[in-house]
């Protein structure tokens, strides 16, 4: 159902929380262990701003084709300038098509930084990217779209901005000590993301479900959902916590208290999932996006008190 929101809603901005969040958990990641490394981190902020805002925009542009009658996969010349609603799905496309290129320039600075695995890396991100939001049926609106969603905001977001970090001044990146902290953060950050998509799509489940696609409401019902949801919770407070043990960091207590507040904050989500009225259970994906953003955040200051020190000889400026 499309919906004539101003470009800034259109964007869908509390949901760049997540990415965001997702690359400071993967500074914090490095930040343990002494590789923290501030230029690659900010390179990778960038990118993942920018291919949130292109995937946003697209998505948008999809609405708009719909609500229309026309097909989002086949050529827009099907319409004309005198049809309403043309001239909208042409900006959000042409704006898409924008911000993709910005997204494309800092993924190629980052190539240049990391060398050629990143280039591998990059192209994975484009066709998952595409599957999700591309395409004659989306995966974001597929009962899969929270799998998509845990594997490119998890493992490739947290390794890949550890490692890029890691590569500037680790012997051996893929060592199990440098690379150890960001596996465990991308099962976090993935179960997290995860519960983000899930809790969106719930919040518009009764719009998916006779309109745009199967999600998974929408296939498995809400009260599978609510299930999940809590599933993924107690997951990501159980991976974090033992982690902080496994790595026997100075202050386990202190270090995992990023997961004890983002537990706190999921189970206040799938308590009010339940309870809320219909048409306030869209907030609680801000609620759940903004969550991702809190537990990078909150990883990233702590890892500066329970990590190693430091011991990088490269000047920012």
């Amino acid at each position: 159902m499309y919906r004539s929101d101003p470009l800034w809603k259109a964007l869908a901005f509390p949901s760049l929380m997540m990415g965001i969040g997702a690359v400071l958990a993967g500074n914090s990641s490095a930040q343990v262990h002494g590789n923290a490394e501030f230029f690659p981190a900010t390179i990778c902020l960038v990118f993942v701003i920018f291919a949130q805002l292109a995937a946003n925009c697209y998505t948008r542009y999809r609405e708009v084709l719909y609500s229309m009658g026309y097909d989002a996969s086949l050529p827009i010349r099907k319409a004309n300038n005198t049809t309403p609603g043309y001239d909208k799905a042409m900006f959000y496309r042409v704006f898409s098509f924008g911000l993709a290129l910005m997204s494309l320039m800092a993924g190629l600075t980052l190539v240049s930084m990391g060398g050629i695995w990143f280039g591998v890396v990059g192209v994975f991100i484009l066709v998952c990217g595409w599957l999700m939001v591309g395409g004659s049926t989306p995966l974001l609106l597929s009962p899969w779209g929270s799998v998509f969603t845990f594997i490119l905001f998890g493992p490739v977001t947290v390794i890949s901005t550890c490692l890029l970090q890691s590569a500037h001044e680790a012997t051996d990146p893929l060592s199990w000590f440098d690379i150890s902290p960001s596996l465990f953060m991308s099962g976090i950050v993935g179960f997290m993301c995860a519960n983000s998509y899930l809790v969106y799509v719930y919040g518009n489940y009764y719009i998916y479900k006779d309109t745009l696609g199967d999600t998974f409401t929408a296939t498995f019902g809400r009260k599978a959902t609510r299930i999940l949801v809590l599933v993924n919770s107690f997951l990501a407070f159980g991976i974090f916590v033992w982690a902080c043990f496994y790595l026997k960091l100075v202050n386990p207590l202190l270090a995992s208290s990023p997961s004890v507040i983002c537990l706190i904050i999921n189970i206040y989500i799938w308590w009010q999932m339940k309870h809320l009225p219909k048409y306030k259970l869209s907030t609680l994906a801000v609620i759940a996006s903004l969550n991702v953003f809190i537990m990078g955040l909150v990883a990233s200051i702590v890892a500066a008190f329970v990590g190693i020190p430091d011991d990088s000889h490269m000047q920012i400026f």
